[in-house]
């Protein structure tokens, strides 16, 4: 597969954004660039975000929109800008319950690849407390590593880093997955998370 730049690189940050109405996201190159900015619908009936070129919101790159109300296996449809499907993310439904576990769909509707966090972090973030760095593995269909997702510690806000170790998945389709585990992991909060109080 084939990405034009800037989304053919082998490294991306995606930044929380604090103090904004809904959660909102940094989604940068490995140089530091704006690559786009993700807003999450405010008030909303369906889980969407909406992907801007930058931090003025005036020009869409592409969206992020649930299928369903309320749909416990969460599909989420990314499309660019002319509607063109880039892909789907899927969770797990019930497999999700202890460690995230994602299926990442082409196009084509099928699976391509799936991103796991171990039980044990995903045990011990939900239980304990989201100050845990978050440490994912994203798979192909295959079940070979071709990307890894590692949070970085920090008392405010949510920092990642989307390492794409092998070509196959679309990074702009993995990006956005990022941007809606953190946002939803946010949501859900932890027990003894002091962070998420007020949020």
């Amino acid at each position: 597969m084939a990405l034009a730049a800037p989304w053919d690189q082998p490294r991306y940050r995606i930044v929380e954004r604090r103090l904004t109405l809904g959660r909102q996201y940094r989604i940068e190159g490995g140089d530091g660039r704006l690559l786009a900015y993700v807003a999450q619908r405010w008030m909303r009936i369906k889980e969407a975000w909406t992907v801007y070129t930058d931090e003025s919101k005036a020009i869409v790159s592409f969206q992020v929109k649930a299928t369903k109300v309320f749909d416990f296996k969460a599909n989420l449809e990314v499309r660019d800008a002319a509607g063109v499907l880039l892909g789907t993310l899927r969770r797990k439904g019930w497999a999700s319950i202890v460690a995230d576990h994602w299926q990442v769909l082409g196009p084509d509707g099928i699976v391509h690849g799936a991103l796991l966090e171990s039980t044990g972090r995903g045990l011990a973030r939900r239980m304990l407390t989201r100050l845990i760095p978050y440490r994912a593995q994203v798979g192909n269909a295959m079940g070979q590593p071709v990307a890894r997702v590692e949070g970085t510690f920090q008392v405010w806000g949510d920092t990642y880093d989307l390492h794409i170790d092998q070509p196959g998945l679309d990074p702009r389709v993995l990006c956005c997955l990022v941007v809606v585990v953190d946002s939803l992991s946010a949501e859900r909060g932890s027990l003894l998370d002091v962070t998420s109080l007020g949020s």
